[in-house]
């Protein structure tokens, strides 16, 4: 008798494959970017972050936007946003 196509166990195998691969690949996945991501927060502190300074006169307009221009936009978007509210105050 000819077989055509596959059978159930054969099926099985080749998910069962997949699946297993997929889970070692998200958990090596998963563990070199958490580590990256916990050992940049780790590296960053607050004290290390300008902070937005009161805004009072036009020469402090001028000193926010001095602090605003050496800030890194990669690592402080909540800075910003702080100094932006300073900003919209005056």
């Amino acid at each position: 008798m000819k077989k055509n196509g596959f059978s159930v166990i054969e099926l099985i195998i080749v998910v069962a494959t997949v699946v297993l691969l997929g889970a070692v690949g998200y958990v090596v996945y998963d563990k070199f970017y958490g580590q990256t991501a916990t050992e940049t927060a780790k590296s960053v502190s607050a004290e290390d972050l300008p902070v937005a300074p009161e805004i009072e006169t036009v020469a402090d307009l001028g000193e926010a936007i001095q602090t605003i221009d050496s800030v890194d936009l990669d690592s402080s978007d909540s800075i910003l946003s702080d100094l932006q509210a300073e900003l919209d105050k005056f």
